[in-house]
C-alpha cells in the first residue's frame, strides 16, 4: 500500500508513526487525486490529531516516488495570517527531509507576491485574490496558473466565519470552480457546523468524508493528546473580575504554564495589565493579538511557542528541561548554557485573543477563557494539555462582558448548553470528536446569518458582484471589469504601517522627470526621519516630488485591521489623522504600493516601494477609506500594547 511506503519514510526520517484516521484520510486523498475530476475531500478530526500531516501527504508521496504526475505543488490555505507562520514552520520541518525546500508564506505582511513555489502557505484572502487575478504584481496569470497545477488544502475552514456567512459563500464558489477545473481539494476542520458544511458543498454535492461519520471515530483521546481533568463554567463571573480574584492568584502560584484568551483586544490588554501587577517571582507575561506589528508579534509568538510546552528545549545544546528556563533575545536556554544577559522564567502567562485558537502549537496547564461560540471554544481547549502524556489540564470558562465580536445568539446558546452540562460532560463536549460535533451543531441550531443593513449597501453590492463573478467565470478565466470589485471578506482589510514616535525610518525623496514612456523617478536624497517629521515635510513638496519607503521597511512594521474599525460616525478614525505643525490642518497619510521606473539603476533590484500620498482632511468632508495601506499616528501605538 502507498500509505505504508509513506509511513515507512515518516518513521525513518521524522520518527512519526501514522494514526488510524491519518492513514484513512491519506489513502482517500491519494486515490481520489488520481481521478480526472477528484471529488472534494472533507477531513473532520479532533484538535491536536495531526491534520497538517494529512494535508502535506500527497506532495510527500510524490517526492518519495519522484513522480509529479498528479500535482506539481501544494497550495495550503488558512483563514488568518497569525496561523500561516506556525504551519509554514511545521511543513518545513517535515518536507525539508524529503527534499522539498521551496516553501513560501503568502499574506499581506509577507515578502512573497506569487504562488510560484513547491508549497505556498497562504491566507484565504491572498489565495482568493490570486485565484481571481486581483493581484498587485505584474504576473497577473502566474499565481492562478500555479494554483491550477497544484492541489489545494483549506485548513481550519470553520474559522472563516462572519455573521453574514460572506466568506463561506465565497469559499463555496471557490470549491465549485476548483472542482470543475479538476483540481484536488481537501477541506480540514475539527469543528465545522453542519449548516456551514452544507453551504460549502452545495454546488458540488456530497464530498468524500474521513471519517464517514464523526460518531465512528473511536480512538482514545489520550492516544493523541493529554487529558483534561476539569472544565469549570463560571456563568456569573467575567474575565477581569476573575483575574483580580484570590482564586486565580492561587491558581497562578501553582501553574507554570497559563493561557488566558479574551474575545476582544481591549479586554486582552486589560487582562495583561492585571496579570503584570501580580507579584510573582520570574513570571513572564506575554500579550498577543492581531493589532501588533509583525516585528513585535513574531518575537512574542516564538517565546510563547517555546515556553508553553511541558518540556522546554534549550536553543544552544538542544537539551530538554522543564521550567524554570532562561531567555535572551527570543532564545531559550537551560541553566548551563544561559548567557549573562538572560532572564529567568519560572512561569509563563500568555494573554491573547482568538489569534491562538488554531495554528499556534502550544500546551498550557491552565486555560482561562471567555465564552466563545462552541466551535471556537473547542479550539481554545485544544491548547490545554495538548501533548500526549500530560495530565490534569484545567479549564475555566467565564461569561463575556459583551458578545462582540460574535453573534449574540451563538454566545447565548453556547452559555446555555455549558450551564446544563455536568463537569464530565463538558470535558467530553470540548475534547472528544463525537460529543464536540453534537455540542457545535446544537449551539448553531438557532443561528441565522444576518442580512446586510441598509448602511452597508456597498458591502451587499460587493458580495453580489463577487458571487456573480465566481458564477460566471470559467475556471481560471479573467473578467477584468468584475475583478476590481471582488472581495474575499465582508469587512475590507486595511494594512496599517505603525512606526513609533521615536523610530527613525529610511525614506527616499524622488522627483518625477520626463514624459510618457521616457518618464523616470530620480533619487534626490536618502534620509532617516521620524514619521511625524516625514508627514510634515511631505506637505511642503512640489507636485513632481514624493517620498518613497522601501517595502522591506514597511513589511516589519505593519498589521492588518478591518475597515470598520477605522471609521467613526462616517469619519476617519482619529488615529489616522496627523495635525500640521501649526495645528490648523489635519492629514491622512496613505501608502501606494508601486514599482517605479528609476533613473538610478542601482536601485532597480530593490524597486518595490510605497509612495507616500498626503490627503488633506476637512471636518465634515467625506473621506472614503479604501482598501490599501495607511500610516497610524504613533500617539496611538505602543510596543507593549499595540493599537488598542
Amino acid at each position: 500500500m502507498r500509505v505504508d511506503l509513506l509511513e515507512q519514510k515518516y518513521v525513518e526520517l521524522l520518527h512519526i508513526k501514522l494514526r488510524k484516521f491519518q492513514k484513512l484520510a491519506i489513502e482517500e486523498l491519494l486515490n481520489n487525486a488520481k481521478r480526472i475530476k477528484p471529488k472534494p475531500l472533507l477531513v473532520r478530526l479532533p484538535t491536536g490529531y495531526g491534520k497538517t500531516l494529512i494535508g502535506e501527504s500527497l506532495l510527500a508521496y510524490e517526492a518519495i516516488k519522484d513522480d509529479w504526475s498528479i500535482a506539481r505543488g501544494l497550495t495550503y490555505v488558512l483563514p488568518t495570517r497569525a496561523i500561516t507562520h506556525d504551519v509554514t514552520h511545521r511543513l518545513k520541518e517535515h518536507l525539508d527531509k524529503l527534499g522539498i525546500r521551496e516553501i513560501k508564506e503568502l499574506h499581506g505582511e509577507s515578502d512573497a507576491t506569487d504562488f510560484y513555489a513547491d508549497v505556498s502557505v497562504a491566507t484565504f484572502d491572498t489565495f482568493f485574490y490570486s485565484f481571481a487575478r486581483r493581484t498587485p504584481d505584474y504576473h497577473l496569470e502566474r499565481p492562478a496558473g500555479v494554483i491550477a497545477t497544484s492541489y489545494v488544502v483549506f485548513d481550519e475552514a470553520h474559522m472563516l466565519q462572519d455573521k453574514y456567512l460572506y466568506s463561506h459563500s465565497i469559499m463555496s464558489k471557490l470549491v465549485a470552480s476548483l472542482y470543475e477545473a479538476g483540481i484536488p481539494v481537501v477541506i480540514m476542520t475539527a469543528t465545522l457546523p453542519t449548516c456551514i458544511e452544507d453551504m460549502i458543498f452545495k454546488h458540488v454535492g456530497e464530498p468524500l468524508r474521513v471519517p464517514d461519520n464523526v460518531e465512528s471515530f473511536n480512538e482514545d483521546v489520550n492516544s493523541y493528546r493529554g487529558s483534561i481533568k476539569d472544565v469549570t463554567f463560571k456563568k456569573d463571573t467575567d474575565l477581569l473580575s476573575y483575574l483580580e480574584s484570590r482564586e486565580f492568584y492561587e491558581e497562578l502560584r501553582q501553574a507554570k504554564r497559563v493561557l488566558i484568551i479574551a474575545n476582544t483586544v481591549e479586554r486582552a490588554v486589560k487582562a495583561f495589565e492585571i496579570v503584570k501587577k501580580r507579584k510573582l517571582d520570574n513570571l513572564k507575561a506575554i500579550l498577543l493579538h492581531s493589532r501588533l506589528r509583525l516585528q513585535d508579534r513574531r518575537g512574542r509568538e516564538e517565546i510563547a511557542r517555546k515556553l508553553l510546552q511541558p518540556e522546554v528545549r534549550c536553543d544552544k545544546c538542544n537539551k530538554k528541561v522543564s521550567l524554570p528556563a532562561f531567555i535572551a533575545n527570543h532564545e531559550v536556554y537551560c541553566n548551563e548554557c544561559k548567557p549573562l544577559n538572560a532572564s529567568e522564567v519560572s512561569s509563563i502567562v500568555v494573554i491573547a485573543t482568538q489569534v491562538v485558537e488554531a495554528g499556534l502549537d502550544v500546551s498550557c496547564e491552565l486555560l482561562v477563557t471567555e465564552v466563545a461560540p462552541a466551535d471556537a471554544l473547542i479550539q481554545r481547549v485544544g491548547r490545554c494539555a495538548r501533548r500526549i502524556g500530560e495530565r490534569d489540564g484545567t479549564c475555566v470558562i467565564l461569561k463575556p462582558i459583551s458578545p462582540e465580536p460574535y453573534p449574540s445568539t451563538l454566545i447565548e446558546k453556547t452559555s446555555e448548553l455549558l450551564g446544563r452540562m455536568k463537569d464530565g460532560e463538558r470535558v467530553d463536549a470540548l475534547t472528544k470528536l463525537g460529543p464536540s460535533y453534537q455540542f457545535v451543531n446544537e449551539s448553531y441550531k438557532e443561528f441565522k446569518p444576518e442580512e446586510f443593513p441598509e448602511a452597508l449597501r456597498d458591502l451587499r453590492s460587493s458580495m453580489e458582484t463577487t458571487l456573480r463573478y465566481l458564477d460566471a467565470i470559467h475556471p481560471f478565466i479573467v473578467d477584468q471589469e468584475a475583478i476590481r470589485n471582488v472581495k474575499a471578506r465582508p469587512n475590507s482589510p486595511i494594512f496599517i504601517f505603525a512606526p513609533t514616535s521615536d523610530e527613525k525610518i529610511e525614506v527616499n525623496l524622488m522627483e518625477y522627470e520626463g514624459e510618457g514612456h521616457k518618464s523616470r523617478y530620480r533619487l534626490e536624497k536618502r534620509c532617516e526621519v521620524t514619521i511625524k517629521e516625514l508627514i510634515e515635510q511631505s506637505t511642503k513638496l512640489s507636485s513632481t516630488e514624493a517620498f518613497f519607503i522601501s517595502d522591506e521597511v514597511i513589511r516589519n512594521k505593519i498589521f492588518t485591521l478591518e475597515k470598520v474599525h477605522l471609521i467613526e460616525d462616517g469619519r476617519p478614525h482619529h488615529a489616522l489623522l496627523f495635525p500640521s505643525a501649526e495645528g490648523g490642518e489635519r492629514f491622512i497619510a496613505r501608502l501606494l504600493y508601486m514599482r517605479p521606473s528609476l533613473l538610478d539603476v542601482s536601485l532597480e533590484r530593490k524597486a518595490r516601494y510605497y509612495k507616500l500620498e498626503i490627503i488633506r482632511y476637512e471636518e465634515g468632508r467625506k473621506v472614503i477609506i479604501e482598501e490599501g495601506t495607511y500610516i497610524l499616528n504613533p500617539d496611538f501605538y505602543s510596543i507593549e500594547h499595540g493599537f488598542v
